[in-house]
Formats: C-alpha cells, structure tokens, sequence
C-alpha cells in the first residue's frame, strides 16, 4: 500500500521512502540493486499497472457517508493510483490529511518520482482486508492486512529500477479523519512487516 502504502511510510529508511512511497521492511532495509526486467501484472486487467501519459483516470473517491470499510479502500486505491500514474504532490490533498507525517511523506514520495520520470508498482497476492476497530463522528481507526509480494520502481521506458519482494502479511493501523465533511488518511503504520526475500 502506498499507501502504499500509506500508509506505513515509516517503516522504511528515509533515503528508501523517497524513492518507494510505503515499503513495509523494517528501518534500515535498502533496495535491490537495478534490472532490466519489465513489470509483469498477476492479475488480467485492461487498466496498466503504470502509465506515464495520463491515459489512466484516478478512481472514484469516496470521502463521505459511514461505510468506513469502502472510504479506507477509496482513499487507499487513489493513493496508490498517485503513485502508479500520476505523481502530482498536489493530489496528496486529495486523500491525507493536512500537516500530517503521511502527508508530508507522500509530498516528498511524489515529488521524488514526478522529477525522475518514475513510477511505483505494488503487487498484492489477493484483496486486502479491513477492519474497523473504532468510530466517532469525526474519526475512526481500522487494521488492514495485506499480502504484498512485490515493489517496484518503474521507468518511463519500463524497466524496474528499483525492486523488492515480499512473503508473509503486513498489517496496518490506520486513523482516518474528518475534516468539512471528508474524510482523509491520517496515519498508515506497520504493525507487522513481511519478510523481506529479495
């Protein structure tokens, strides 16, 4: 998750969380070294896992209303669409709040791989799951679990520059927050990283 993540971007060095927007390795973990592979998508979609041409719209939000479970998977899939097609540090209004570290940190992610014409990948091994721990009328928290096996740091020709993969669960805590209405990612941290295998 970008939010990759999102989330969870403190769980990576801060040379690494620049180039990879929400590694989930522990602090210290740096990246393999270059390939030349292209990105291969698991799954069969007629939407790219990345684009550098704006061909791909951003998902529809959903920042308003009860339903926690599908304003967490709104914010997130927006978050990681930032990441894999349009890099605007702008757009981090979009889906964090303002002033805080998660914002701060996609601010910093985006800027990073919108100057070196890069784009991030993250390959999940099934869907993610949510759930709500608390609720107020203006915040609620959630754990998600995921299976992430693979983040890469793709080029506008395609090759992976930066790559890394991944066994085991990673497991969220995530505080969203309420601000004029919307609802906005406060904080993403890793409660429990996968392993690192290559």
């Amino acid at each position: 998750m970008i939010l990759g993540a999102v989330l969870a971007l403190g769980a990576c060095s801060s040379a690494e969380r620049a180039a990879i927007p929400a590694p989930p390795a522990p602090p210290g973990t740096s990246s393999s070294s270059t390939t030349a592979s292209r990105p291969s998508s698991t799954t069969t979609t007629s939407t790219p896992e990345f684009s550098f041409d704006d061909s791909v719209p951003p998902p529809k939000l959903v920042n308003t209303g009860t339903n926690y479970v599908a304003i967490l998977k709104s914010l997130n899939a927006y978050l990681v669409w930032t990441a894999a097609h349009h890099p605007d540090p702008a757009l981090v209004d979009q889906f964090a709040a303002g002033g805080t570290n998660l914002s701060k940190s996609y601010v910093d992610t985006l800027m990073t791989l919108r100057k070196k014409s890069q784009r991030f990948v993250e390959r999940l091994d099934g869907p993610d799951q949510y759930t709500i721990i608390s609720h107020t009328a203006d915040a609620f928290s959630a754990t998600i679990v995921q299976r992430i096996t693979a983040h890469d740091v793709v080029s506008r020709s395609g090759d992976v520059v930066r790559s890394a993969r991944f066994r085991g669960q990673t497991k969220y805590l995530a505080l969203a927050a309420r601000t004029a209405g919307h609802w906005y990612l406060a904080s993403q941290d890793v409660t429990v990283a996968p392993e690192r295998v290559s």
